[in-house]
């Protein structure tokens, strides 16, 4: 089951410690869009989470991202019953390796220790997170397609490759856009979702499909 926690201030201040205690696994994103994208994969991949209690909310934001995950990882020891983390983040005008550093960097900064980062795939990485005597798994999700011809990369990338898949949009078309959110309608990316084959949504948000699997296993293991 997922429980949406409202953004910034509000989730981690108000709701945290009612909240944290009753969670299995934690999702964090940067915006209110990607919490709906995360929750509307997991349905349309029958990635099944309905027997845990899995925390979904929003960071608003890049910058904001290292800062609310180091205060959630402080909070986390007090919790013995969430196992894992998962963070969805963009790539921006960074590769992957990079961007990956940039956040177990600010982590560190913090005060976390963490272990070196273990590929899922080449987008997603699972890294153990220690705060004080207190363990968890965090696995990171980079999104970004960088295969198309755009100079920073974001979530949006890959609702234009669900384009293409599903002859939305050419190749050459996107020779006119300098940037993915210059293609779609952020307001409509989960509709776009929803109306296309499973298999091209595993396809085009394999990185988010695969953070779940690997969610779902942990918390069955």
């Amino acid at each position: 089951m997922f429980v949406q926690l409202k953004p910034h201030y509000e989730a981690f201040y108000r709701f945290v410690f009612n909240r944290l205690m009753k969670l299995d696994a934690l999702i964090l994103c940067e915006g209110r869009t990607e919490t709906e994208v995360v929750k509307r994969i997991a349905e349309k991949l029958g990635i099944s989470l309905r027997e845990f209690s899995v925390g979904v909310t929003d960071c608003e934001g890049i910058e904001v991202v290292p800062r609310m995950t180091s205060a959630v990882l402080a909070l986390a020891k007090l919790s013995r019953r969430l196992k894992v983390m998962v963070v969805v983040i963009d790539a921006e005008n960074m590769d992957v390796e990079s961007r990956l550093r940039s956040f177990t960097n600010s982590l560190k900064a913090k005060g976390a220790q963490t272990s070196t980062p273990s590929p899922i795939n080449e987008q997603v990485y699972s890294i153990k997170v220690t705060v004080e005597n207190r363990t968890l798994v965090m696995i990171i999700a980079v999104s970004g397609d960088f295969i198309l011809p755009f100079q920073r990369h974001k979530l949006e990338d890959h609702v234009v490759r669900l384009l293409l898949l599903n002859g939305k949009v050419s190749e050459e078309d996107l020779r006119r856009y300098r940037d993915s959110k210059e293609v779609i309608n952020r307001d409509r990316i989960v509709e776009f979702i929803e109306n296309s084959d499973e298999e091209c949504v595993r396809h085009a948000f394999r990185h988010i499909h695969l953070a779940l699997l690997k969610l779902s296993s942990m918390l069955r293991h």
